[in-house]
């Protein structure tokens, strides 16, 4: 499972300086080409925020929320699973956003960072980079994020770099967007002590689901929901001896069917 947290955690304020023009590796673009969606590293749990974070154990986040124990071994799970994650990808999705916007994005915090976006052509794929300067940091155009996408395509891949190791590539994004309701994407660790996990979210209208597999214990978790009615379900080798767990509209334990 992600255990660790390794890197910057939400709640930064952040600048970005400059949207460079994109370039391509053998002639100019003639205009800037169109940046990937933020949604393509962005993974939406904001389902289990209500008492997710409340209590170290299902039944804890129980009595918190008024959910039912499925609902929070749920939360509880796809909580822990994503701690890496947004650790990773708290400063990635804030530049991105800004870069997308054309605008400087403020949020509450210590730390300032500033921001430099490039772009360049490769084949028939699309390259952006991204590189952050922080004093807090000890950062100096450190190439945090790197980008790849077919030039038209419906998916692509990140890589993000380890700040303390800049050579390092700490985790990687892979996504597919078939079509306007409709993301994949995987998460893995490619480096430190929680390499080969993965973590994928995926929907499907208003179906959310969450695998992932945790490399040091060979074991899958799941947990699913809809993001219109509430409902969902949860398999998880160390809840309800591994069986399918349910619970209905309202959060609350109910046969699966």
């Amino acid at each position: 499972m992600f255990r660790d947290a390794q890197y910057l955690r939400a709640g930064a304020l952040v600048a970005l300086m400059g949207l460079a023009a994109c370039s391509d590796s053998t002639a100019p673009e003639e205009s800037a080409p169109d940046l990937p969606l933020a949604e393509s590293m962005i993974f939406d749990f904001d389902f289990f925020n209500q008492g997710a974070a409340a209590a170290p154990t299902p039944e804890g986040v129980a009595r918190q929320s008024g959910a039912g124990l499925n609902w929070a071994a749920g939360a509880l799970t796809v909580g822990l699973a994503n701690l890496s994650v947004v650790v990773h990808l708290a400063v990635p999705v804030a530049t991105w956003r800004a870069a997308a916007g054309h605008a400087p994005v403020f949020n509450e915090g210590q730390q300032t960072f500033s921001s430099d976006l490039t772009g360049y052509r490769d084949g028939n794929d699309r390259v952006f980079e991204m590189e952050i300067s922080s004093s807090a940091l000890q950062l100096n155009d450190f190439l945090w994020y790197r980008g790849r996408a077919p030039i038209g395509g419906t998916r692509g891949s990140w890589d993000f770099f380890d700040p303390q190791a800049p050579s390092t590539v700490a985790g990687r994004i892979d996504w597919t967007h078939p079509a306007n309701d409709e993301w994949r994407l995987t998460f893995s660790a490619q480096s430190g002590p929680n390499v080969g996990d993965e973590l994928e979210y995926e929907t499907d209208g208003t179906d959310r689901l969450v695998t992932f597999f945790d490399e040091s214990e060979n074991r899958e978790y799941e947990v699913y929901w809809n993001a219109s009615t509430n409902e969902g379900h949860i398999v998880s080798p160390g809840f309800r001896g591994g069986v399918k767990a349910c619970w209905d509209s309202a959060l609350q334990d109910t046969p699966c069917t």
